[in-house]
């Protein structure tokens, strides 16, 4: 009896100790989903899903201006700003993607457009499209998305033609007023989806630290966050220093 007691004392601590480990293994996994399915993005689909209907998440405490407001923050300079990118579900309290094509969905979609140039406006018409898009789960934005969001943009909002697009800008911020950089934002943005204003202010920046040519090239890429400058880069980016020196 002596010898099985220990031994049945231990067996009864290792299952207690395994069962005990388990147990904080699964709260663990518990919690990382909870985290992982707060921060993930909508899931991306290829093309427009049938018969779904999202329920927005709960309205984000910021509205459009406080989150365009957050894009005012300084960092460094007092005309580079942060750039911060616009959550479009939650301008509506529901997305309904098989009544993406309806006009019955031209005011919720209205309604996200406009917080899309709110927050991130002088914003490209693909990058708008693509926000939209993604709102909805759809991975690529295809030829009818970008078209059905760029009808609904061009109703209610100013926009300016350039040689990569159109740009969309808020009705209370239109064109005719002073813009400036704005830098940083969850993934970099192209130089093509930066507007020539924008390009204008940071190449003006650069100038006043006293660089110029190649260095201010490269200077400009570095704060789009650019590893490396095209062809094409390069020319808008000396387009904009061009411009920038004459002012």
């Amino acid at each position: 009896m002596n010898a099985a007691g220990p031994r049945g004392r231990r067996q009864e601590l290792q299952e207690a100790k395994q069962q005990a480990e388990e147990a904080i293994a699964r709260a663990r996994e518990v919690a990382a989903a909870a985290v992982i399915d707060e921060q993930a993005q909508p899931t991306e689909r290829a093309a427009l899903p049938s018969s779904a209907v999202h329920k927005a998440t709960a309205p984000e405490v910021e509205t459009g201006e406080a989150l365009y407001a957050k894009n005012q923050l300084t960092v460094g300079s007092p005309q580079v700003q942060r750039f911060v990118e616009a959550g479009p579900k939650h301008a509506v309290d529901a997305l309904n993607v098989d009544l993406f094509f309806d006009r019955s969905y031209d005011e919720r979609l209205r309604r996200m457009v406009e917080h899309v140039a709110q927050v991130e406006g002088p914003v490209l018409e693909t990058v708008l499209a693509r926000r939209i898009a993604r709102a909805h789960g759809c991975q690529r934005t295809g030829a009818r998305i970008q078209e059905r969001v760029t009808a609904i943009a061009a109703k209610v909002l100013k926009a300016t033609e350039e040689d990569v697009g159109t740009f969309f800008w808020h009705s209370s911020r239109g064109p005719e007023e002073p813009v400036h950089f704005r830098s940083g934002g969850e993934e970099p943005r192209g130089v093509e989806e930066v507007c020539l204003a924008e390009l204008v202010a940071l190449a003006r920046v650069v100038c006043e630290e006293g660089k110029s040519g190649d260095s201010a090239v490269a200077a400009m890429a570095h704060a789009l966050g650019l590893r490396h400058v095209r062809a094409a880069n390069r020319n808008l980016l000396e387009k904009a220093l061009e411009l920038a020196s004459r002012a």
